[in-house]
């Protein structure tokens, strides 16, 4: 297999970043400004929610996976 270009790379980033994006604005997980900017804050406070209080066995076995194991930064 051949190595990754890193303009490849930096496009498949960008795009999946833009869908991301797109998801918060559409379900009004927006900032309070004229300017369509995502609430990432917002997002943040939503996700915390989750990890905090898992409502089934399979989302405590993920989230259990994920603070074992956290993304690279």
């Amino acid at each position: 297999m051949e190595a990754a270009n890193i303009n490849d790379l930096a496009y498949e980033f960008f795009c999946e970043f833009a869908r991301c994006e797109y998801c918060l604005k559409a379900v009004r997980l927006r900032e309070n400004t004229r300017d369509a900017k995502a609430n990432w804050g917002a997002f943040a406070n939503e996700v915390r929610k989750v990890l905090e209080a898992p409502n089934s066995e399979a989302l405590k076995s993920a989230v259990a996976y994920y603070l074992a194991m956290p993304p690279k930064k």
